[in-house]
């Protein structure tokens, strides 16, 4: 069992969450209600582990941190979520965009390690060209 799924199994269930729409989480946890949004994570959090590890082909610890960083970027914008689809496709697509910008950061830091193991080895000789090397 990951830390993540032990994470979700201990949180406690919002006390009206068998009749509690997100909707209603989504209210209450804008003006602050923690176990609103703790439900919300409760709910949502397995259906975008899932879908964020199909979007990085990545270890599921990669998965997880761009899992945390969704709902980090998400609970801000909560004000913003307009109800126009269901809030886990809201979700989803800013876990999207969370694990796209993992991938591009990756990649840099890829490309600088590459260049970092350039600098640390010795440079090419001149000897052929007339320097002295």
């Amino acid at each position: 069992m990951t830390a993540m799924e032990l994470q979700l199994e201990s949180l406690p269930t919002y006390e009206k969450s068998a009749s509690s729409s997100d909707a209603a989480l989504i209210a209450a946890a804008i003006t602050g209600a923690e176990p609103a949004f703790r439900e919300l994570f409760r709910r949502h959090t397995p259906h975008l582990l899932q879908f964020v590890t199909r979007v990085l082909g990545a270890s599921r610890a990669d998965a997880e941190d761009v899992v945390q960083d969704t709902w980090l970027r998400a609970y801000p914008a909560l004000v913003s979520f307009r109800s126009e689809s269901s809030f886990s496709t809201w979700l989803c697509s800013v876990g999207l965009r969370a694990a796209l910008d993992s991938m591009r950061k990756g990649k840099r830091h890829a490309a600088e390690s590459l260049f970092e193991d350039d600098a640390a080895s010795e440079p090419p000789r001149l000897a052929f060209l007339g320097f002295a090397g």
